[in-house]
């Protein structure tokens, strides 16, 4: 669908600027205001001949604009429902699938005692859809297994550098080995290819032992768990049923895609939704007024003339001063780009930037299933 999109984007701006080359810009080229007086405030030059700035305020011709806007917008509606009826018609054919995200639920803030294994979990579901229960996943936090895991790749990347320093070594000194100045009650150094190799087997033994645990010491419960249903329609009814007498307890959603899972904010309790929202909304709003900032001084490059004229009284700009009046060419083609370009390039910083202050998702700790597999 990402794809559909662009490729759509795409022919509507191809479309649309042709309709423009081919009858707007002929009608604004030929407006008036481009043979006034180089002093009157509505001459024009550069590429603003081809603009709406070239005609007059009475001109006859400002309706063609009006015609155009409404053959833009009928093309847009076109583009537009051509993509829902597409979206619709995937979407339904997804739904309709086998795909193991149709026969599975993601239950969110299930109480603490429930989470003690898979068996009180699928009891519960039962009680209401019985024998339509496959299998019951419980999500546990994987912090302590993801920084093992990290240890580990180090401490095999440390030994293989090790053994690969130690076999290209030459001179004298070949025959010794490498050494790695442990850290502990005093400083000394040790074997390095020993020491790592030593280190790598004691993470991968820290890791299978948590990876087979189900307690809440090495893989605490993040109170949310997959249940897997024999048929979709089971699923679809359990997606739209409220079970729980409290309204912050089992909280039911079709289960999505692993890629799309933000596996560490399983654990994020029901109470921190609303602050969450309330500090979004905070964040948001400030964001707005930073970019009505932006906008606003980008805005003023696009009449570098009238900004020289404000700004003249400081000697620090007289320069743009001088650059209006040396060429006027050079000034419509700042005036043209400029503006766009620093737009284009604030719109991708933004983004950037918010983006980086989420972790990444990563893959979850997860306690045996209970029950037969799918039908």
């Amino acid at each position: 669908m990402h794809l559909r999109f662009l490729r759509n984007r795409c022919r509507i701006f191809g479309i649309l600027f042709f309709f423009t080359s081919i009858v707007l810009f002929p009608i604004y080229s030929q407006g008036p205001n481009r043979n006034l007086d180089p002093e009157d405030p509505k001459h024009v030059v550069g590429i603003l001949v081809v603009s709406m700035s070239n005609l007059a305020d009475d001109d006859f011709r400002l309706w063609f604009t009006l015609v155009a806007d409404m053959i833009i917008l009928g093309v847009l509606l076109v583009f537009m429902y051509r993509d829902m009826s597409t979206f619709v018609a995937k979407r339904r054919m997804y739904l309709a699938s086998c795909m193991p995200a149709n026969y599975t639920l993601l239950v969110r803030d299930m109480p603490v005692e429930m989470c003690a294994s898979p068996t009180a979990v699928r009891a519960y579901w039962e009680r209401f859809f019985p024998d339509t229960v496959a299998a019951v996943i419980i999500v546990r936090d994987d912090a302590l297994y993801t920084l093992y895991k990290r240890r580990y790749l180090q401490a095999v990347t440390q030994r293989e550098v090790a053994e690969w320093r130690w076999v290209h070594k030459s001179g004298r000194a070949a025959e010794a080995r490498p050494q790695f100045k442990y850290a502990g009650t005093v400083a000394q150094r040790v074997d390095a290819i020993a020491y790592w190799r030593a280190e790598s087997a004691r993470l991968a033994a820290l890791i299978v032992e948590l990876q087979g645990s189900v307690g809440d010491e090495l893989a605490p419960c993040t109170r949310a768990a997959f249940v897997i249903f024999h048929e979709r329609r089971s699923a679809a009814l359990a997606a739209q049923a409220y079970l729980s007498h409290v309204a912050s307890e089992h909280v039911v959603s079709h289960a999505p895609e692993p890629a799309a899972v933000n596996w560490p904010k399983l654990a994020k309790v029901a109470w921190r939704s609303p602050v969450r929202k309330i500090i979004t909304l905070v964040f948001v709003s400030v964001l707005c007024a930073f970019w009505a900032v932006i906008v606003t001084g980008i805005r003023a490059l696009s009449d570098l003339q009238a900004l020289a004229e404000q700004l003249g009284e400081y000697a620090a700009f007289g320069w743009l001063k001088d650059l209006v009046d040396a060429d006027e060419t050079l000034t419509s083609l700042l005036q043209g780009t400029l503006p766009p370009l620093l737009l284009f390039i604030v719109l991708k910083l933004i983004p950037g930037t918010s983006h980086g202050s989420f972790a990444g998702a990563c893959l979850p700790v997860v306690g045996g299933g209970v029950g037969p597999g799918l039908k």
